[in-house]
């Protein structure tokens, strides 16, 4: 009764002001404001914020808020912005944003999970924008007259307060900086002809919208022999997937090569007998189980032997009679991108390696009439880059995402971001693939990560101008299409004019005399003087607002030879924001839940996979 009356009270409200209230964001639908403009939240320096829209601390009985988990230490700022024109028009350079011509009062909603919170308030007009800042007013705090309450309160900020040029406002932007850490949610954005005017209730629906079908949930699993040798580990694996929902695992195969390098190469499944027990049991405890296996170089023309002759022997293992000891699905994880060549002219005919790969695999599996699903592992940006991973296959030409959902039984998206919403979070990177997904029919995985690599020092020992780029990867082709040089990681990095290779230490601390030998054989290769390029303050530059690199230091070493090896070393990491690891698992599932109900209506939305089982078992519960 109270909630009907509650409704009853918004719609009358939303009818009588529909004049004097313009709503700019209610955060009730999507990833976007009215305007079609994005949000997301910023950092600086040793300060964090984590925002997401959740229906679980809204104003009124329905709809959604924003809550902003902020931590400000003495260094840095942080906050969350929201933009008020259509993102997809300013991409084509142009701009329309809000015109609050007439509405000169600003008015939110906020309360503190605590109270006592406190936040900075801006806006931008086109100005402010061009200059990517935004214009303070004032504290939350001086707005309310006293400090935040965990009550929802509103907030009224008179424009003229922001000095602004424009009655133009393309955005909006809460900036914590002042040093504590605590929880604030904030609703209900828009402008105001009177201070009194009154805001409507949202009328959005007041239930959890999270999906009524199934929402599998997969998991990578990569150490499979001890599942196999111990039935205790297996016991404890299928309690952790039932403790969380997970459904389907991505199980790494043992096998080995007869004839390898041969077009006779033969695949050997090791203890066939073992797996077959732990099928029977993970079937029991309510799994599907997919065999996985991936190595970048198998995306290559000369290894697809290799890749079907493990096909084969799959489809040989679940010849047998009961089918509860049978595999339900082949999952590889190959990932072209990892060889240096996929960032050179010969990206696409890589591209068109992997498509001929899959593409052959599914013949191989309608041939013999399997039942196995076969699916594969892609990156969220493969059809995100402007002008790149683009491929002409079967005569059409469009990116490589596109290409693999008309070809694969179901894809896993290496979702990899540890946040739900925002210009950069999880829900907006899957956006093109579900839509595509949902034409084709083609069940879609959202994938995220839990693992946390050691940062590893990089030696960038050949300098490359862009211009000459493409003619030194095609002379070096061979090299391009190995992930590993005399067993060390390969790596290309570029700054905007020079490109740079080299290898990484395959261990912490010191460099192995192995290592600084392998280190000398590719420098031997480099085509440009270090000393006759002035290459320092781009590439400085560069790496200083790279979260995936750490340090920089100049490289002048002898080791025998008759010149200095110059170049440069820094370490490399995963980007802090593209994994779960120092995070816990709660916060996991609500990125995992505000993901679910975004995409509840998209009938290619077929669940989460989770990388991967040993390092999410390891996250925290809080």
């Amino acid at each position: 009764m109270k909630t009907t009356a509650l409704l009853l009270i918004g719609l009358l409200a939303l009818q009588g002001v529909s004049a004097d209230y313009l709503s700019a964001w209610d955060m009730d639908e999507g990833i976007r404001t009215r305007q079609n403009g994005y949000y997301n939240h910023f950092k600086h320096g040793d300060s964090t914020a984590d925002v997401q829209l959740t229906r679980e601390a809204r104003r009124g009985p329905g709809g959604r808020a924003m809550q902003v988990v902020y931590n400000k230490p003495m260094d840095g700022y942080c906050g969350v912005w929201a933009h008020f024109f259509d993102e997809e028009q300013a991409k084509d350079g142009v701009l329309t944003c809000l015109d609050v011509a007439g509405y000169p009062y600003l008015s939110f909603f906020v309360r503190g999970a605590k109270g006592g919170e406190n936040f900075t308030i801006q806006l931008a007009d086109p100005a402010w924008y061009a200059r990517e800042d935004s214009q303070a007013a004032g504290t939350a705090v001086r707005y309310l007259g006293r400090p935040l309450t965990t009550n929802w309160t509103e907030i009224i900020v008179p424009l003229e307060d922001f000095r602004l040029a424009s009655t133009d406002i393309c955005g909006i932007t809460f900036n914590f900086t002042e040093e504590g850490a605590g929880t604030v949610y904030i609703d209900d954005i828009g402008f105001k002809k009177l201070p009194d005017t009154p805001v409507p209730f949202s009328t959005a629906t007041p239930e959890n919208a999270t999906p009524d079908r199934a929402i599998n949930r997969a998991m990578w699993v990569w150490e499979t022999e001890p599942l196999l040798d111990d039935p205790q580990e297996a016991a404890d694996l299928f309690a952790f997937c039932r403790a969380h929902q997970v459904n389907e695992l991505f199980l790494q195969l043992l096998y080995t090569y007869e004839n390898d390098g041969s077009p006779d190469v033969r695949c050997i499944i090791r203890k066939p007998d073992l797996l077959r027990a732990f099928l029977r049991a993970a079937h029991e405890d309510g799994l599907r189980i997919h065999a996985l296996d991936g190595h970048p170089e198998y995306v290559l023309r000369e290894n697809h032997p290799k890749v079907l002759a493990q096909v084969d022997a799959l489809l040989a293992f679940n010849e047998g009679d009961i089918a509860q000891e049978q595999l339900d699905g082949i999952h590889l994880d190959n990932e072209p991108y990892l060889l240096p060549g996929f960032e050179s002219v010969l990206q696409e005919d890589i591209l068109r390696q992997y498509l001929e790969l899959n593409a052959a695999i599914m013949a191989r599996l309608r041939e013999q009439g399997s039942a196995m699903v076969f699916g594969v592992d892609i990156p969220f940006w493969f059809d995100e880059r402007p002008g790149e991973c683009l491929v002409t296959w079967n005569g059409q030409r469009k990116d490589a995402a596109k290409h693999i959902l008309d070809i694969v039984d179901n894809i896993g998206i290496m979702d990899y971001r540890n946040f739900a919403g925002g210009a950069d979070g999880m829900i907006k990177h899957a956006e093109q693939e579900l839509a595509y997904a949902a034409q084709v029919n083609t069940p879609v995985y959202l994938g995220v990560e839990t693992y946390q690599d050691t940062p590893l020092p990089f030696y960038f020992v050949c300098m490359i101008p862009e211009a000459e780029w493409a003619a030194f990867a095609r002379d070096h082709a061979d090299l391009m299409n190995r992930r590993d040089f005399r067993g060390f990681r390969m790596k290309t990095y570029r700054d905007g004019t020079l490109r740079y290779w080299g290898i990484g230490q395959d261990r912490p601390g010191a460099p192995s005399d192995r290592f600084l030998t392998a280190v000398a054989a590719l420098a031997a290769l480099n085509p440009t003087d270090w000393q006759e390029v002035d290459w320092r303050p781009a590439l400085e530059q560069a790496l200083r607002i790279d979260p995936a690199c750490v340090g920089f230091q100049p490289l002048n070493i002898s080791l025998g030879g008759e010149h200095p090896i110059n170049g440069f070393t820094t370490a490399m990491r995963m980007p802090p924001k593209t994994t779960f690891a120092g995070k816990s698992k709660q916060a996991l599932e609500a990125a995992l839940k505000e993901t679910a109900d975004h995409y509840r209506d998209n009938p290619a939305f077929h669940g989460f996979a989770i990388h991967y089982y040993k390092t999410y078992r390891e996250l925290p519960d809080e």
